[in-house]
């Protein structure tokens, strides 16, 4: 083929539709001049591409493989669910220890990835379902396998549904086509326009306005029927949390260290809660499946340095384990960061217990402790000597920061 355009690069830290809406109208379209022919616009209300078929008869649908997650993930059960912060009384948000059973046939590696299906909180489901004219309770399946049916609405919109993300401005240029002629239309377009981008970034990223607000609040005569708000509407997506726990040492059980997002939005001044944190502290079974983790132990002679501040702790724990389960003897070096060593040093006593009996060479370090701040790269310059000898010595490093 012939190359008709340079390729556009986006910084997804900033914003990346806005960096590919510049690559596409300074660089695409001119690019490709005529041969895409006359791009013709429509303010008319698009057909629905996903149909809606009321009933409980099975789809026989191929599920879609950019949703393939919602058909891996099982209902597994929380068994344990306490909290690692040593003292929060000075407000700190908590970090939770949670313990999952592994349902039956499903497998990990240490170190792997566990993928969590977070639910929209069911009040923000039902207000919305009720502001629509929905039946929660309506059980329906899908032309195209999006999402597992039959199952319910109610479900649907619990499940599969971003409801609490700030849609995108394409998606506001979309909902436009939904609303009457007035204030809400008006509004959105502006919103999604070239001009309004300084308005959508203070009307719609700053307050983190999702989707359920717009519809219930800010446009509330936008009215969507049930497969509309399906085929408008972003799904869902998984949350990824490195395990920390050895798949020898637990194999019927992985661990998750969870710091739960909590915190108040500077626009509005309303408190808010992660929405697949604050699930999992809450409940007492989840959806989770395994994705396979890149981080991989060396032989056993080979010494391991392990650089985990706060909950970047989660994939050492799974290391550490399983080199102790397995003698190995090459030696197991620790640089863990926090806080305050009495506030949230996270699994301080299975550390301490591991430096006693000699399974692990710990070196700490705690910001907030004495007159100047101290962080992990400090003390890792401090024992660089230590760190050298043992990257002659083919050490494997793993790097994994807090989240």
């Amino acid at each position: 083929g012939e190359k008709v355009v340079e390729y556009g690069e986006g910084d997804d830290d900033k914003n990346l539709e806005e960096d590919f809406e510049a690559w596409k109208d300074g660089k695409f379209w001119e690019g490709i001049g005529g041969m895409a022919g006359e791009q013709q616009q429509s303010d008319a209300k698009p057909e629905n591409a996903n149909k809606v078929i009321w009933g409980d008869s099975p789809s026989s649908a191929t599920p879609n493989p950019s949703t393939k997650f919602y058909f891996d993930a099982k209902p597994a059960k929380i068994t344990v669910n306490r909290e690692l912060l040593i003292d929060t009384s000075n407000g700190a948000n908590s970090t939770k220890h949670i313990e999952v059973t592994l349902p039956a046939g499903v497998k990990y590696n240490t170190a792997d990835n566990a993928g969590i299906l977070p639910h929209n909180p069911a009040a923000i489901v039902k207000s919305l379902i009720d502001h629509l004219g929905l039946d929660g309770t309506a059980t329906f399946t899908t032309t195209t396998a999006i999402f597992p049916t039959p199952t319910t609405v109610f479900a649907a919109l619990t499940k599969y549904t971003d409801l609490l993300s700030p849609p995108r401005r394409s998606d506001l240029k979309l909902l436009a086509k939904y609303a009457p002629p007035g204030l809400s239309k008006d509004l959105l377009l502006r919103l999604s326009s070239k001009e309004g981008k300084s308005e959508y970034e203070s009307k719609v990223l700053l307050p983190h306005l999702g989707l359920h607000s717009l519809l219930v609040s800010k446009c509330p005569d936008v009215k969507l029927t049930f497969e509309d708000l399906l085929n408008v509407s972003p799904r869902l997506q998984p949350r990824y949390y490195t395990i920390s726990s050895s798949s020898t040492v637990h194999p019927r059980s992985f661990h998750m260290t969870v710091a739960v997002t909590k915190g108040t939005n500077s626009s509005t001044s309303e408190k808010y809660t992660g929405l697949c944190s604050g699930h999992l502290s809450a409940v007492k079974e989840c959806d989770a499946f395994i994705r396979e983790s890149s981080f991989k132990l060396p032989s056993s002679t080979k010494p391991i340095i392990m650089i985990g501040p706060g909950t970047g702790y989660a994939p050492m724990r799974a290391l550490l384990q399983e080199r102790v389960s397995l003698g190995a003897p090459g030696p197991n070096v620790l640089f863990f960061g926090c806080r305050k060593s009495t506030e949230d040093w996270l699994y301080k006593d299975e550390m301490k217990e591991l430096t006693d009996s000699k399974g692990l060479e710990l070196y700490t370090a705690f910001s907030r402790e004495g007159p100047t701040k101290v962080y992990v790269q400090n003390v890792m310059e401090k024992e660089k000597s230590r760190v050298k000898q043992l990257v002659e010595e083919g050490a494997w490093v793993y790097v994994c920061g807090a989240t």
